[in-house]
């Protein structure tokens, strides 16, 4: 499913806030590439405290699923090689994540601010973004340095404020600068996700 939502939605507010008690996966991503499969989580975790639900989701269930998606052997460094993110979306339109499958999703342009925040508004979005070393040091990431010089990453973006992104990454909260989705390779593909209840 590739269809590209309405370029400008209607009416777009300046703003719009996560709500504040949602939880953050972290899973294992602070020491294994498992960063696809935690962004669904937390997309999983925005859709959940819509409905009131504030349950943290297991936290070692993305590592296991990164494990039989890739081959990953926990402890074992050459297996760790990430994931194909559109793989793990085709997964997940057959397996249920705390109750909630992967309706459709629908690629956006990684270029298109409005279009990301349309996707954010309406239950979040799924980035896939190279960063660049000098991101390392960034609470708001910003396209410094060469992209990709620290690597691909995958990321939930639930919020925003003008053209600045707020997104759920190492279970923690940043900020991606609005001028990193128009520099070249600084985000690679991002997703408006539909979920459903399995």
């Amino acid at each position: 499913m590739h269809a590209a939502l309405p370029r400008a939605p209607s009416r777009l507010l300046p703003a719009w806030s996560r709500i504040v008690r949602t939880p953050r996966v972290l899973g294992h991503n602070d020491k294994v590439g498992d960063c696809v499969i935690v962004a669904g989580f937390n997309a999983v975790q925005t859709a959940l405290a819509r409905r009131g639900n504030f349950t943290s989701l297991p936290e070692d269930l993305p590592v296991r699923i990164y494990s039989s998606l890739t081959g990953y052997v926990p402890g074992d460094e050459s297996t760790d090689n990430g994931t194909d993110p559109e793989m793990f979306l085709a997964w997940w339109k057959v397996n249920a994540i705390a109750g909630y499958r992967l309706g459709r999703f629908i690629r956006l342009n990684p270029a298109d601010v409005d279009g990301i925040r349309n996707a954010v508004a309406g239950l979040g979005c799924y980035l896939c973004v190279e960063l660049s070393t000098a991101n390392e040091e960034q609470a708001v990431w910003r396209p410094d340095g060469f992209a990709g010089s620290w690597g691909g990453h995958a990321v939930w973006a639930d919020e925003y404020e003008a053209a600045d992104i707020g997104v759920c990454s190492w279970g923690g909260g940043y900020g991606i600068d609005g001028a990193y989705f128009a520099a070249p390779g600084f985000v690679s593909a991002a997703f408006a996700l539909e979920l459903e209840q399995a």
